[in-house]
């Protein structure tokens, strides 16, 4: 699979992390989640999602990381997120 048509199933993993969140199904969400930021390092939504992920299970070092992460991309530009 090419790294462009990868980008195109951005918005399909963040929605299914999003929804395994909901189910409680914490683990399954971060790997989902995992997939989009291995495709967009940089994505805001998908880092802070995952931050919440971690929060979710009680891993707060692992949330603070990647709540930090994500300050710092809307810092340097706050309309990607």
């Amino acid at each position: 699979v090419s790294q462009s048509s990868q980008a195109t199933w951005v918005t399909a993993y963040v929605n299914l992390g999003t929804a395994l969140g909901k189910l409680e199904r914490y683990e399954e969400a971060c790997a989902t989640y995992k997939k989009v930021l291995e495709i967009d390092p940089r994505h805001a939504t998908a880092l802070a999602f995952m931050g919440e992920m971690h929060l979710m299970r009680g891993r707060y070092d692992e949330a603070i990381v990647k709540f930090h992460e994500v300050s710092c991309i809307i810092s340097v530009s706050p309309y990607l997120y």
